[in-house]
């Protein structure tokens, strides 16, 4: 962040420093290297349970590394990590799922359903604010993928507009059917 005090004196003027800039890793490029972490560590991960990995960690390569790290100690002396594996042991997953499941029961009208997951995910620790706005990144990307799809794009088009890897355009776009 430019506006930072740390950016500010690194880059002022008559200051002895070297700054370098790199961009975030998206969509496939995220996705072959947290398949390539997977490979280093002598895991095949199932590609559900690798997407569940990358949509929980919302990009942080250190968050996805030390899941691996998780996963490979939970399921030694298994080299195969499945879905089940990564909703298991992390918690970020299951929020992740629950979420998906809170907003289809929003979607169906079923509001006993959606009464007990808001409760059980407050229960858990989740903050009003997290879960609010967990539920609005998902409502904003399910908006989109009705405008893409109307305009006749696919997971590409989504993935790009969106800002969310591939995978998670192709999950939005299987949640509108």
């Amino acid at each position: 962040d430019k506006g930072r005090a740390l950016w500010k004196a690194l880059t002022k003027k008559n200051t002895p420093s070297i700054v370098i800039e790199h961009e975030s890793l998206k969509g496939s490029q995220l996705n072959r290297w947290l398949s390539q972490e997977a490979k280093g560590l002598k895991l095949e991960v199932h590609s559900e349970a690798l997407e569940l990995i990358l949509e929980s960690s919302e990009g942080d390569l250190s968050f996805m590394r030390n899941s691996l790290k998780k996963l490979k100690l939970f399921i030694s002396p298994r080299t195969q990590v499945t879905l089940k594996d990564v909703e298991e042991l992390i918690p970020e997953a299951d929020l992740q799922t629950t979420v998906w499941a809170l907003l289809d029961a929003l979607s169906m009208k079923r509001e006993g359903d959606v009464l007990s997951m808001t409760h059980a995910l407050l229960s858990q620790g989740q903050s009003e604010q997290g879960l609010f706005a967990l539920v609005t990144k998902r409502i904003r990307e399910l908006t989109l993928a009705h405008a893409v799809r109307a305009r006749g794009g696919g997971e590409k088009q989504l993935a790009t507009l969106a800002g969310m890897p591939p995978f998670g355009a192709k999950k939005v776009l299987q949640q509108i059917g």
